[in-house]
């Protein structure tokens, strides 16, 4: 995963809103809206990968249990997905 091109989401007032491109290490600091581990999806190891890949532990945000939250946390400014 570290070579594939993900999507971030952001709130519309964050810093990194009007990037067109961000490192995955700029992240570093972010709290991410992830869904749940336990829910059996790849995504969320595929992320925890990446980050340890390029130097950094992700902080734990929210927990969505549907993908709709996650993007409805986001709009909401509570953490980046």
């Amino acid at each position: 995963m570290p070579d594939e091109k993900i999507k971030v989401i952001v709130p519309s007032a964050h810093s990194l809103a009007q990037r067109t491109s961000v490192e995955l290490k700029s992240l570093g600091e972010e709290a991410f809206v992830l869904l749940p581990v336990a829910a059996g999806l790849t995504l969320c190891y595929d992320i925890l990968y990446s980050c340890r890949s390029v130097g950094f532990e992700h902080i734990q945000g929210y927990v969505a249990s549907q993908i709709s939250f996650v993007v409805n946390l986001v709009a909401a400014e509570m953490d980046i997905s």
